[in-house]
Formats: structure tokens, C-alpha cells, sequence
């Protein structure tokens, strides 16, 4: 047997092509009757890095130069988006699990494509092979007219059986453990459930019907670098909207109408048979212990599909979950047709007049936190239903914002939608005094400057070839180097940071990146993360800091999605992390003394600003009374925070920056030019006397402002070019700003005309 499996494992690893109509097949048995489903699963390999795969969710094709990926929208609507970039140097499974949305179809789907494993894999099956506790031949039988060696692998999660072509040595077909099926939804029994991939017309030649290898751009498409994940399908029209006279019917067969809750607070989240909803339901269940006895809320779960399983089956499902809130069947469709819901789990929450004010959809990491903090806030009598649907607006704004941003351009900034770029102005109340220019740059997309300012002073500018240049602070070329980050790798963030010791370094990453890259300060390569292969949906920025000031600043990562916050260290080891705060919009770490000294303050789609401390708890959450903050950024000097820029969106209007207090009270807002804002577009300085400080943005149409911590003072210019990115430094002394442009690198120094 171990000889079959070997010469099996042997012939694929060898193989210079491969084909094969593969899909795979389940029935299930349900009230004895037998329900089929199918689904395709067709792999097609070639020499010089060619690879193609089709199944009923996902379209992937390698041609040798160009790498395109598709998800069937029935699947996932991704609003036309279509991955299209250099194919890898290598076609591994490191180059499909890049794209976390990609690894997802491939994991998610009816069943494995084993053959892309067995192509594709160093250890093709290892796992299987591992949890096998015993194996035995089984008597051969022919398929599409080929007799098959069937060795059955006996694991804890049952008999896999190989039917291996005992002339090529190629899978003819691969018979599953049927248990995970064999849930409350079929009769209970393993035997109920047959389960197999199916590879038809498998060969080790190239496929007879050709043009596997070429892919079809549909006429709508819009061609990304990396699949954008949507914002989930929450319906934004159901906020502030009164549902009344809805009927369900009770787990025992009784109806039950929408006056048993008249006058009532209310909680419903609708589910199905799925460990999504068996996630959401056991914080629902944490969070109804908790309302119990409270007369004012009613918490119902109720079940969207009662004519896929009868009552009986459903209570020792719901047994098995540990769910003892009181559960309704949604017979009539209320879910779909009067609350709009298109997918389970989903959670509706209501005020006393039946006002819907806080919607979740799908599987929630922190489901009860979100509703615990909600609910208070209802009853506190607030009102949530507008906030909720411009934060959900938002979101949809800036998930067209990242798949602009995602675009396959020469640079970052090519793909995004301007304002159209301002003619050249000169200040009003400032001058402008050039200091030096430099067009040994091409297409920069990121500044920082590091050491400790004066001759030691360096400012490193992020090129889009993934190469950066090093600049004194006259503005000579010292350097230039190619960063040591993957050829696949999109880098458009750069941050850098000097430890205690004296040692730099460097971290880069993309615009909703799969890893952060740090870096030493010659830009070798020290470490990566996360670990290649773990899905998440994007990083949305990095900052380094040294909150417990053991001089060995650490490395926060906020992720889009629901892991939050993660922290490493410099040899890239997790220091700690929180998913509390989802869908990270930005991280401003703040050192110094004063208020919420060595405290992390972290901004999302929510509009509120977590705080965390040095050891990763979670202190408080800040509001700003009729804001929500997005984007925050401080004011970090020597001696403290004099003040914080929030950046606030709201549907169909430009971005506002909103100058805050260090005690976060607003002090001023303005509206800055439409068009998707990039944190690189913002700077703080001390240039002029009479401020505290100032800072320094960057708008979509090139017109760069000055605001006065205070909002004190206020002025504007325009280079008559788009700016790329701001930063702020010293040139024999004195604060200078470095304004990047698509042709040049600037240095200015800004003087206040005598009156």
C-alpha cells in the first residue's frame, strides 16, 4: 500500500502536465429522501508556470506571465473586481494563499482539490496521512474504464478511500468521511451521507478541449492586485425604519405575533444550521444571561429556514449549543422580506417603538461586546440608528476607495480619484522659501525621516519599484536600496523607527497588505508578519512605539477585518493582541507624558477611539460629542501631546479634518478637498511661534493647508502638482517640509510675512 501511495505521490510530483473535468459530489439523505449537490472542481497544469483552476466559486489562471483571479458573484459579489498581475517566480500554494479571499474559496468550498495538492504541495497529503491510524487494500475496481487500486486511510473523522489508476498511478476519485454531514440536517447516520470528488477524464496531458491556460476580462471588470473583501451585506435602508406586525411561530407550533413585545426593547438575530451562527448564538446566549431578569429587553433567536429541519432535530441541535434563549421559527420569511436580511447569522436590534437601531451581520468575533455597548446606550436613551447607517455608508465609500487604491497601476496614487489638481497659489499669510529640490526620485509614495534631527538627520523616501532613496537633510542622494520583501509584494506604507541601542529599522507594507515587512537598517529582511498563509482581510497601518519604554520599541499592526490590533516585537515575535477594536482605520501610539501617556489610541469604521495600554488591556473608549473619528493622528513632541487631527467621513461629502484638544475636545474642523484620503497626506511641525504647533494636510487636488493646533491660524498653497506624501524635519535648525510629488522631492521652509 505505502508502494501505491508512494509511486502515486511520485507521478504527480513528476509531472510536466496535468488535466483533469474533476467536481465534487454530495448527498445527503434527508427523510429518506436523497438531496444532491455538485460542484466543479477542475485543475489543469502546464509546463513554464502554468496553472488554471475552475470551480462553481473560482476562476484562477496562470499563463506563465500574467496571474488572473475571478469569484463568481453568486458566490461573492466583489463588484467586478478581477486580480490581474505578474504571474510568481514560483507556482506554489504560497502564491494562491497570498490572497486571502482566494485561500478562503479554495478552503471553503463542497470539498479539497486534492490534485492541486499532490501538484503543488512539498508533502503532498501529509495531514491525511498523519491522522491515519490504520490502512488496508480494498478489492480493485474500474472507473471510465480503468482498473483502480482502492486503499481505504482510517482516521478519527473516518475512512478516506484512494482510487488510485494502477497504470498511471492517477486519482480517479477520492471517497470522503461523510460525519461532518451527518449532522442534525440528515438522518443521523454516516451511511446517509456519500461524499467524493470526482476526477473525471484525469491525464497527465494537456487538456483535449485547450485554452485552459487563457482567461476572458469580462467587459466590466475591475482589475485589482488583490481582492478587496466588501463590507458585509448589511441593509443600510432598514436603519431608523419602524418593522411592525411580523409573526413567527413558536418552537412548539404556536404563533407568536410582534405585540409580545409592544413597548419593548428587542434583540432578534436570525440563524441557520452553520458554526457561524452556532459562534454568534453562544454569545448571544453570554449576553441574555446578562438581561435575564431585566423587564425592559426581550432576546429572541430565530431560526431562517424551519422547513429544512423538524422541531425535534432543531431542539437537540440547540441542545448541543447550549442555547436556552427562547427560540421562534421564522415560517413566513420576516427576516427576508420586512427586515431586508439577505444572509444568516444576523442580529436586528430595536428601541421601544420598534425602530430598528443596530444591525450585525454574519459571524461577529465580538458579537456580546458590541450589543452589551449598544443596548447601554439605549438605554441611556440615545439614538443609534443614524450614526450606525453613516458608519455603514462609510464603509461602502471606503471599500471603493481600496479597490481604487488596489488598481494595477505603476503607483498607488495613479488609480485614485482626484478632485482635479489645483492651479499653483501662493500663501496668504506664509512664504515659501525653497530650500532644495531633488528629481532623483521616481513615483514616491511614502516619507519619513529618521535619526535625531541635524546632520544626523535622514529622510528615506519610498519608492514605487520597491526601492527606497536616502537623502540628507540638504537634499544630496546618499543612498538608495531594494527592499528585501517578496517580487509579489505591493509596498506603499513605509515606517521607520530607532531603538536605545542606535540600531533602525524599517517597516513597509501595502495598502490592505497580507504581511508587514521589518526590516534592519540596511533594509535586509528581519522578519514577517503574520506567517505566510493565515487569512485575514488586510492591514490598514503600522506604527512603531515604545509604550513601555524598555527601549525596545515594538511594532503595532492594525488590521482591516475582525483581528483587530496585534503587536511584535523586533525579532517579529506577537507581544500581544485585541480584536475588540475591528476594522482598524489607523493606530497613533502615544508616548510622552500627560494624559493617556504610553496609551495606544486606535480608530475604526465605528467612529469612536479605543484606548489600550502597554500590556494590550482595553482602558476606555472616547467619543467626540457629534463626530465620529476615523482617521487620528498626534501631535507627538519631546515633552508630550499638545493635540490630536481626527479625520471624520460621512456619505457623499468630502472628508473633515477636526482639530481636538489633548483632552479630545473639538477645537475646529474643516473640510478638505473630495476625493480618498491617505494617511500619508498628513504632517505636524512647530514652524510658526505664535502656535502650538501645526499641522500640515494634503488634499486629493493638491492644495496643502496649515492649521494651528488651536485653529488659531490658517492658511493654503498649491504647487499646481498632486502631492504624494508630507513630512516634517529640520534643515540647519529649522523646521523644514518635504512635499512629494509624481516628479520631485521638496524641501521648504515656512516664514510668516511681517504684517
Amino acid at each position: 500500500m505505502d508502494e501505491v501511495l508512494g509511486q502515486m505521490i511520485t507521478a504527480y510530483r513528476d509531472a510536466t502536465v496535468y488535466s483533469d473535468h474533476a467536481y465534487v459530489k454530495l448527498q445527503i439523505k434527508e427523510q429518506e429522501q436523497w438531496r444532491e449537490q455538485e460542484e466543479e472542481a477542475r485543475v489543469a497544469w502546464g509546463e513554464n508556470r502554468q496553472l488554471s483552476i475552475h470551480t462553481s466559486a473560482l476562476r484562477v489562471v496562470c499563463n506563465g506571465e500574467k496571474w488572473y483571479a475571478a469569484i463568481a458573484p453568486q458566490w461573492q459579489d466583489l463588484d467586478g473586481q478581477v486580480v490581474v498581475r505578474s504571474a510568481p517566480e514560483r507556482v506554489d500554494f504560497d502564491a494562491l494563499h497570498q490572497d486571502s479571499m482566494i485561500k478562503s474559496q479554495l478552503m471553503g468550498g463542497l470539498g479539497p482539490l486534492v490534485q492541486l495538492e499532490l501538484l503543488l504541495s512539498d508533502q503532498p497529503l501529509a495531514e491525511m496521512l498523519a491522522a491515519t491510524t490504520r490502512k488496508q487494500m480494498l478489492s480493485p475496481l474500474p472507473i471510465e474504464g480503468q482498473t483502480c487500486r482502492r486503499i481505504e486511510l482510517v482516521t478519527e473523522e473516518g475512512a478516506f478511500v484512494l482510487w488510485i489508476d494502477q497504470e498511471q498511478y492517477l486519482l480517479r476519485r477520492l471517497e470522503l468521511p461523510g460525519a461532518q454531514w451527518a449532522t442534525a440536517a440528515s438522518d443521523q447516520k454516516e451511511d446517509s451521507v456519500r461524499w467524493s470528488v470526482e476526477f473525471e477524464q484525469a491525464a497527465f496531458a494537456a487538456d483535449k478541449e485547450g485554452a485552459r491556460f487563457t482567461f476572458d476580462m469580462p467587459s466590466d471588470a475591475r482589475p485589482v492586485e488583490a481582492f478587496v473583501a466588501p463590507p458585509k451585506p448589511v441593509p443600510v435602508d432598514l436603519y431608523g425604519k419602524q418593522v411592525q406586525r411580523f409573526t413567527f411561530q413558536t418552537i412548539e407550533g404556536e404563533e407568536w405575533s410582534d405585540e409580545e413585545i409592544a413597548g419593548k426593547q428587542v434583540v432578534l438575530m436570525w440563524f441557520n444550521i452553520h458554526p457561524a451562527s452556532e459562534f454568534n448564538l453562544r454569545q448571544l446566549e453570554l449576553l441574555a444571561s446578562r438581561y435575564r431578569d431585566n423587564p425592559d429587553w426581550k432576546i429572541y433567536a430565530i431560526f431562517a429556514e424551519p422547513a429544512r429541519l423538524p422541531s425535534d432535530q432543531l431542539r437537540q441541535v440547540l441542545m448541543d449549543w447550549g442555547v436556552t434563549v427562547p427560540v421562534l421559527l421564522d415560517t413566513q420569511s420576516v427576516g427576508r422580506d420586512q427586515f431586508s436580511l439577505s444572509v444568516a447569522p444576523a442580529v436586528v436590534v430595536m428601541n421601544r417603538e420598534a425602530v430598528v437601531q443596530t444591525i450585525i451581520v454574519e459571524k461577529e468575533e465580538s458579537l456580546e461586546k458590541r450589543l452589551l455597548e449598544d443596548m447601554k446606550r439605549l438605554d441611556a436613551g440615545e439614538l443609534l440608528a443614524d450614526a450606525n447607517r453613516a458608519a455603514e455608508k462609510q464603509l461602502r465609500t471606503e471599500y471603493q476607495a481600496l479597490v481604487a487604491v488596489n488598481s494595477p497601476e505603476d503607483a498607488t496614487l495613479v488609480a485614485l480619484p482626484r478632485a482635479g489638481v489645483r492651479e499653483a497659489a501662493e500663501p496668504q499669510q506664509l512664504s515659501l522659501v525653497r530650500l532644495w529640490e531633488s528629481r532623483d526620485v521616481q513615483l514616491p509614495l511614502d516619507l519619513q525621516v529618521l535619526g535625531t534631527g541635524g546632520a544626523e538627520q535622514r529622510l528615506v523616501v519610498l519608492e514605487s519599484a520597491k526601492t527606497v532613496v536616502e537623502f540628507d537633510a540638504g537634499g544630496t542622494v546618499v543612498a538608495r536600496h531594494t527592499l528585501d520583501v517578496p517580487e509579489s509584494a505591493r509596498i506603499d506604507l513605509l515606517r521607520g523607527v530607532t531603538a536605545e541601542d542606535g540600531r533602525q529599522f524599517v517597516a513597509v507594507t501595502g495598502t490592505l497588505g497580507q504581511q508587514v515587512y521589518l526590516l534592519d537598517g540596511g533594509y535586509r529582511h528581519v522578519a514577517s508578519y503574520p506567517p505566510p498563509g493565515q487569512r485575514h482581510d488586510g492591514i490598514n497601518d503600522v506604527r512603531f512605539a515604545d509604550l513601555n519604554q524598555d527601549g525596545a520599541p515594538e511594532l503595532y499592526v492594525g488590521f482591516w477585518g475582525p483581528l483587530g490590533v496585534h503587536v511584535i516585537s523586533l525579532d517579529g515575535q506577537r507581544s500581544w493582541s485585541s480584536r475588540i477594536a475591528a476594522n482598524v482605520l489607523s493606530l497613533a501610539p502615544r508616548p510622552g507624558s500627560g494624559a493617556y501617556a504610553g496609551a495606544l489610541l486606535v480608530s475604526n469604521d465605528r467612529g469612536g477611539i479605543y484606548v489600550f495600554d502597554a500590556k494590550g488591556e482595553s482602558k476606555r473608549t472616547i467619543t467626540v460629542p457629534g463626530q465620529n473619528i476615523h482617521h487620528l493622528f498626534n501631535s507627538d513632541r519631546e515633552n508630550g501631546v499638545t493635540g490630536y487631527l481626527g479625520i471624520a467621513f460621512a456619505p457623499n461629502e468630502a472628508p473633515s479634518a477636526i482639530g481636538l484638544a489633548a483632552n479630545f475636545e473639538e477645537q475646529w474642523s474643516l473640510e478638505l478637498s473630495p476625493g480618498p484620503f491617505r494617511g500619508q497626506l498628513v504632517t505636524y511641525g512647530k514652524f510658526l511661534h505664535e502656535t502650538r504647533g501645526d499641522w500640515i494636510l494634503a488634499g486629493s487636488d493638491g492644495t496643502i493647508r496649515v492649521i494651528g493646533q488651536d485653529g488659531e491660524f490658517f492658511d493654503y498653497f498649491s504647487l499646481g502638482q498632486a502631492v504624494t506624501a508630507l513630512a516634517t524635519g529640520q534643515y540647519q535648525g529649522q523646521s523644514c517640509l518635504f512635499v512629494a510629488t509624481d516628479e520631485s522631492l521638496i524641501a521648504y521652509q515656512l516664514v510668516k510675512k511681517s504684517d
